[in-house]
């Protein structure tokens, strides 16, 4: 903590022990019960060092020693000025919405809260008038709020509130109770307090409560992102403004407003299904237009290389469902975007955000390649290297750990898309480069702070490995497949069904994926154990999948188990035993499904794969029946 918070704790504690009041204090202190005030500054932290007479007139009266005064010059702590029970109270709510969340994030977390427990300080400060017990008011309210009992200060503001005649003071107390929600990040309660106090000053400034709506939607998108949720409530926020700024009366707060509702969007989008994200992603898209409509390279040059950002990623994120021309047109726009942002930026000045746009420009050239044929494609994979590769020279493994990694893992993301438009020969190398650069990630990523992103640069790895091995012979394959199954079980220590079920799902499918590989590389009795493994990955997906997912996911999840049992049934036939009725069923339930789909290709698929399991089990009953016939 701060020296004045710190010592403001340690005087309002020696009081409290002493049984005096503020009023009494400020008597021993300065000769008056009319200081008070000066008294409670200095206790609630408003006071950064009081001046030296003070200090050593609140050390004689409340018996301060020099030890304590020092204990109080240590350094701002790295959790920042949050009392023990608020912070409890925060990190209980943060583990609820972030079950995955690594401890780095929970300090991201805390301090933008520590900035709302100081903006609750001051206003609680600003609420001591000439008011009858307005000094106790504050007080008390500065005890209930160390104490985190938020409802008690929500109710105590909210009964001073009524008392008011001004509309000033009503707005100020109802957004001190907005600002008070939000430290217990109750987001939902804390958009209504401030929808309240911009209602009410509405019809008096409108102007002000446009920028009151415009300053919340900004708090609870800071608020959205650290905790994954409440997306919807600074785009509501926005959306209201836009009924009020008008691009022809306010062009720069209308553009502003467009493209912080787009920001709000884009993040929304992130933290759900893709199906779902869709119209989202096209708002933000139309909005970030909107915006660059207005905005200037010369006139707001910040903002627009900001807003260029945006819109490019969002391009991108949309491009991910998109297919064909439409697909191809967003990435070039993407990265067109991507491209302005860059030049903008200085290397020498601004080295981070040069290198975070390289990195995110790598991703959508890559992304771009796959949708090209050589040598178009090929051109592209290595503009997306070299775009890594410079925001290399900027990040590194020790200074920038987390950058570091993000873009090794992009360089091989890119090398594994290029090796699968490559010759065979030119694959082999290329994979092996990305499988390189994969494990030289790993080696990097601290898991213990960044459990997510070590998941998934294994993940990453198996199917770089799984890709490796169909280009090998029989014993390489197997000793490849043999890694990339290891690596897709270390995934899954930091994946859960509970927790991050896309995420489990999709380390699930690649194990069972991985685990059918060897099975048909491999000799003796592995092939029938791994092909139980791949059965028991792949059907733990299919019972956890969503009933209300895409009929093509769903055919999709029970095609690879399908998969799995015939290949399982085609080793045990080798051996007389011949059960293919697991295989069967589950075609039959796929086929119903594409039936009501109304997906006639896949339809004739299944029914084709039935057809040939039928004359799989013919002829083996045949065979077994004249094998019974010779015995005889």
């Amino acid at each position: 903590m701060s020296f004045g918070v710190k010592f403001g704790l340690l005087v309002r504690r020696r009081r409290t022990e002493m049984g005096l009041s503020p009023s009494e204090l400020s008597e021993r202190v300065f000769g008056g019960a009319a200081q008070e005030k000066r008294i409670l500054d200095i206790e609630n932290g408003l006071t950064e060092r009081p001046h030296s007479r003070t200090m050593s007139a609140l050390s004689n009266a409340l018996w301060i020693t020099p030890e304590q005064i020092e204990e109080c010059n240590v350094a701002m702590s790295k959790r920042g000025d949050l009392p023990p029970q608020i912070e409890a109270h925060i990190k209980e709510c943060f583990e609820a919405a972030q079950p995955a969340a690594t401890s780095s994030e929970f300090e991201y977390l805390l301090r933008g809260k520590r900035a709302d427990y100081l903006a609750v300080r001051k206003g609680i400060a600003t609420a001591i008038d000439a008011a009858e017990n307005g000094v106790n008011f504050a007080n008390r309210l500065n005890q209930l709020l160390e104490k985190a009992a938020f409802d008690s200060c929500d109710q105590q503001i909210e009964r001073r509130q009524r008392e008011r005649s001004s509309i000033a003071s009503k707005v100020a107390l109802i957004r001190l109770r907005g600002d008070i929600m939000m430290i217990a990040c109750e987001a939902q309660r804390a958009a209504q307090r401030f929808m309240e106090a911009a209602d009410l000053l509405n019809p008096i400034v409108p102007d002000g409560a446009a920028d009151l709506r415009n300053a919340a939607a900004n708090r609870l998108y800071r608020h959205a992102h650290k905790m994954n949720r409440d997306h919807d409530l600074p785009a509501a926020l926005l959306r209201l403004n836009l009924t009020y700024w008008r691009r022809k009366t306010y062009p720069e707060k209308w553009a502003m407003t467009q493209v912080n509702l787009a920001n709000a969007l884009y993040l929304h989008a992130a933290s759900i299904d893709e199906r779902d994200a869709e119209p989202l992603l096209q708002e933000a898209i139309a909005g970030y237009r909107q915006g660059l409509e207005i905005y200037s390279e010369t006139e707001h040059r910040q903002e627009w290389i900001l807003a260029q950002s945006n819109f490019a990623a969002a391009l991108s994120a949309y491009a991910r469902s998109r297919k064909g021309k439409e697909k191809v047109e967003l990435l070039q726009e993407a990265a067109t975007a991507f491209r302005v942002s860059l030049d903008a930026t200085n290397k020498r000045t601004k080295p981070g955000t040069w290198a975070g746009y390289n990195n995110r420009l790598s991703n959508v050239l890559g992304q771009q390649a796959t949708t090209q044929p050589p040598p178009v494609g090929t051109a592209l994979f290595d503009q997306a290297r070299d775009a890594g590769t410079a925001a290399l020279s900027v990040y590194s493994p020790d200074k920038t750990p987390l950058h570091w990694v993000a873009t090794q893992n992009s360089l091989a993301n890119a090398l594994r898309a290029q090796a699968a438009q490559s010759t065979k020969s030119d694959a082999v190398g290329l994979l092996s480069d990305a499988i390189s650069n994969y494990r030289t990630a790993i080696n990097a990523c601290d898991r213990t702070q960044r459990g997510a992103q070590w998941s998934a640069l294994h993940n990453n790895l198996a199917l770089a490995l799984i890709d490796q091995a169909k280009l090998g012979n029989r014993l390489s394959s197997t000793a490849l497949l043999t890694e990339a199954i290891k690596a897709c079980q270390t995934a899954l220590t930091e994946r859960s069904q509970t927790q991050n079920v896309t995420d489990w799902a999709m380390s699930q499918m690649l194990l069972g994926e991985a685990y059918l590989a060897r099975a048909s590389c491999s000799r003796g009795d592995g092939p029938l154990n791994d092909t139980k493994e791949a059965i028991t990955a792949l059907e733990a997906v299919r019972a956890n999948q969503d009933s209300n997912s895409s009929p093509a996911r769903l055919i999709a999840n029970a095609k690879r188990v399908a998969d799995a049992h015939e290949m399982r049934a085609d080793l045990m036939a080798a051996e007389g035993i011949a059960d293919y009725d697991a295989a069967q069923d589950i075609l039959v339930e796929a086929t119903t499904i594409a039936e009501q789909a109304r997906m006639a290709a896949m339809v004739n698929r299944l029914k084709q794969q039935r057809a040939r399991i039928s004359e799989k089990v013919r002829r083996s009953r045949t065979k077994s029946t004249t094998e019974t016939a010779l015995n005889q």
